[in-house]
Formats: structure tokens, sequence, C-alpha cells
């Protein structure tokens, strides 16, 4: 299983109902997937605006300043980092215990 960085959820859970997150993502399909598991770790209940780089770039720049916490995925923070000037979290991943474990297992196996 994989988790979200808890230094990004730490940044969401610590903002206020009335403030306002913006996701970047690379690809549109990603972005359902993350809103939900934001949500569901640290129980942020406000308003998230969210854009996919590779669907539409015109809607880029409001979002940037609309929202008080950006968060961008590792193959969207680039893009993002240089058109902002205010702090820029990042969402990765990182892969569970179980899951190294049982990847090792199955090399092992092989």
């Amino acid at each position: 299983m994989a988790y979200l960085e808890p230094s990004a959820l730490e940044r969401v859970a610590m903002l206020l109902p009335r403030e306002t997150i913006g996701l970047v993502t690379l690809q549109p399909e990603t972005i359902p997937h993350l809103l939900t598991e934001l949500r569901v770790a640290t129980g942020f209940g406000g308003q998230v605006l969210a854009v996919a780089i590779e669907e539409s770039r015109h809607h880029l720049r409001p979002l940037l300043e609309q929202a008080d916490l950006l968060l961008c995925t590792p193959q969207s923070h680039r893009r993002v980092a240089a058109l902002r000037d205010r702090p820029v979290a990042l969402l990765s991943f990182r892969i569970g215990p179980e899951s190294v474990e049982a990847l090792q297992a199955h090399l092992q196996s092989l």
C-alpha cells in the first residue's frame, strides 16, 4: 500500500474550513483519488480547486492566486513552483512497509 507523505497531510490538516487548497496534477484521472485521500486522511472540509496541467493550463493562474495552500504532484511541481511566490507542498507517496515486504518476498521467489 502507498501513503501520502505526512508533511503534506499535516499542512492540510492545519488549514481552517474557510481556506482553500489548490491541487495541481499532471493528469486529470488522479484528481478524484487525491481529493478523496486528502479529505479522508486530514478531515479537511474546505474548498479545493484542482487542475490537471495536461488538460488545461489556462486555469492554472487563477488557481495559484486563490489557493491558501498549493499541493502539487511530483510531475507538476516544477512547472508550478516557477509560477508561484509562496511555498508549494509536494504530494508524494511513500510505500508502506507491508508492501515492501511483499515485493521482497515475491522477488526472492522468482
